[in-house]
């Protein structure tokens, strides 16, 4: 009786065998839950490259004179109660410009605009693109002014 399998207790036999089959069913376990978590990813990914995509959205700026403008602009009231604003008018377009139409908003303490003036000026000469043209904007001076805001809001 030389037989392997009499030196093998047959409870330990057993015992090597279920683990095997164990490890197995949880190797398909793992499997099928790869599957389903791919599955599920797959999923998400479809919904999200197929949700609708809003449309874009439209920016619409008010022009304000973006290729003229002003530089070096100084606010100033004198001893009889008279503002003026000076400074210059710089042409960035592409062309002559022949007049300018600068908006002057008053604000008060809050920066809350309590005034506003439009002066046009008519430039004697066409200003060439890159030029200097100095300018002016004066009137009487009110309490409630206590800020200016200038720019351009169109030329010819």
């Amino acid at each position: 009786m030389n037989d392997d399998r009499d030196d093998i207790p047959e409870a330990s036999a057993d015992r090597q065998i279920e683990p095997d089959i164990r490890s197995v069913r949880r190797g398909a376990w793992r499997f099928v839950t790869l599957g389903i978590a791919a599955v599920a990813l797959l999923t998400a990914l479809i919904v999200v490259l197929m949700k609708p995509k809003p449309a874009p959205v439209s920016i619409v700026e008010t022009p304000v004179a973006p290729t003229v403008r002003i530089v070096g602009a100084s606010w100033t009231v004198d001893a009889e109660g008279k503002y003026t604003i000076a400074g210059r008018i710089e042409n960035q377009s592409g062309g002559p410009i022949h007049a300018v139409t600068i908006r002057v908003m008053f604000l008060d303490e809050t920066r809350t605009q309590v005034d506003a003036k439009t002066t046009t000026i008519d430039l004697p000469q066409p200003l060439e693109p890159g030029g200097l043209h100095p300018f002016t904007v004066s009137g009487t001076h009110d309490a409630r002014y206590k800020a200016a805001d200038y720019r351009v809001e169109s030329w010819n």
